[in-house]
């Protein structure tokens, strides 16, 4: 399942970019359409290959865009505090968008007030976006929008990983592995 799982995704590739289709939403619209063609049994299938391929791929993808980034750029007190701007506007929306969304569905207390805290991670979408976005613009434009969100995902991923342990260990959902009578984790 491993190799046609990568065969299907070379394939796909290869068909968006003789299409000059984004490579991005023709790989969510593959995965929409291949989860969903699948029976149970093969969705599971699918699923522990996906898990296999899934964190190559994020080192893959993260390496990738290092390479890109230029350190020096970065460390400028420009990128610094457009990057913290950008952190602050993007973190403020996912906590008040999760507890607005918790709210509105009336989960409990713990959801509300700790939700939004387990959502700053994750900037692999925002890099997604931005490379995708520094296809489009003038150069000198794709650079400073690649250095604001490269500097923003180095130091939100930092922050992210603490904040979301406080905000599990705060609403009493950290538990070891122990607690599932799986000691080997």
């Amino acid at each position: 399942m491993i190799l046609v799982t990568i065969l299907i995704i070379l394939v796909t590739m290869a068909v968006g970019i003789a299409l000059h289709a984004e490579l991005l939403i023709t790989g969510i619209i593959l995965g929409l359409v291949l989860f969903n063609m699948l029976d149970e049994p093969q969705r599971e299938l699918f699923q522990a290959a996906n898990a296999k391929l899934i964190g190559a791929s994020l080192i893959f993808f993260l390496i990738l865009i290092g390479g890109t980034l230029d350190i020096t750029a970065i460390l400028s007190l420009a990128a610094l505090g457009m990057a913290l701007v950008y952190i602050i506007l993007r973190g403020g929306g996912k906590l008040l968008g999760a507890w607005l969304g918790a709210t509105v569905t009336k989960a409990e207390p713990t959801v509300r007030k700790y939700l939004g805290f387990t959502l700053l991670a994750a900037a692999g979408v925002s890099l997604s976006f931005a490379g995708v976005a520094t296809t489009f613009l003038p150069d000198d434009m794709a650079s400073q929008l690649g250095i604001i969100i490269g500097a923003a995902a180095l130091i939100n991923e930092v922050i992210a990983v603490f904040a979301t342990q406080w905000a599990f260990k705060r609403a009493g959902e950290m538990y070891q592995a122990s607690d599932y009578g799986d000691d080997t984790a």
